[in-house]
């Protein structure tokens, strides 16, 4: 590979030897770690939307339930570790990302209140969206946990050069499309924004010389709004 057309050669490298190929091919950035809506390598907690690895140490309450799972965090802050640390001694710079934000699961029994109701329109959809309880971005209380969470991980890896996240409207449980009666009026643009704040400033107290980026997979109305669309093209 040429290193001179581009100031910026990442690779998504997150085995050591993707790592190893990075350096050899001339990157100069590399990928290491991604976190999210995924089967965990470990076992030990089969649940795949928890972003693992934090406690949320800033809650003791939900810190306490989530040591449950001490040998999955544990396992994934040390892939993470040594994950930016092999990087660093091949001479690469290191970003991490989380695909899917979502929040701690055990904040639901912590804070129920925090998961509201869909609109009445959305639940008309199917008996699993009347029951559905979510977090939404407009209630600041979620924000600042987003950034508390974010801030956590940012601080477990001091040589961090970078951090991206992904949103999306499926696992994440802190959609932008989500509509509850606090949401109902807000534009997409404003969750949107408010969720991408809510990771920077996480970013920023943990590590202001951390580059930040949001990346968007995908933008889509409600399931139900999806079907309706679907019924009126077939007939």
């Amino acid at each position: 590979m040429t290193t001179s057309r581009f100031e910026t050669r990442m690779l998504y490298a997150i085995t050591r030897q993707a790592r190893e190929k990075a350096a050899a091919m001339g990157c100069n950035w590399a990928l290491v770690y991604t976190m999210g809506h995924k089967a965990h390598r470990s076992i030990d907690n089969p649940v795949p939307n928890d972003d693992l690895p934090i406690y949320l140490e800033s809650e003791p309450k939900v810190a306490a339930l989530r040591r449950k799972k001490a040998r999955a965090i544990e396992f994934e802050k040390r892939i993470l570790q040594e994950s930016v640390a092999h990087a660093k001694r091949r001479g690469l710079k290191t970003m991490i990302h989380s695909y899917e934000l979502s929040l701690p699961p055990e904040l639901r029994t912590v804070y129920p209140s925090l998961y509201r109701p869909m609109v009445k329109e959305y639940r008309n959809c199917s008996e699993e969206t009347r029951l559905n309880r979510e977090p939404c971005l407009a209630d600041p209380r979620v924000r600042d946990l987003i950034t508390r969470k974010i801030a956590e991980v940012v601080s477990l890896v001091p040589d961090l050069d970078a951090y991206a996240f992904s949103f999306n409207e499926c696992l994440s449980l802190a959609k932008i499309r989500h509509r509850c009666e606090l949401c109902r009026e807000v534009p997409f643009w404003q969750m949107i924004k408010w969720l991408s704040d809510a990771v920077r400033a996480g970013v920023r107290s943990a590590n202001p010389r951390v580059q930040f980026f949001h990346r968007l997979w995908g933008l889509n109305e409600h399931d139900d709004v999806y079907q309706k669309n679907i019924e009126r093209q077939a007939v």
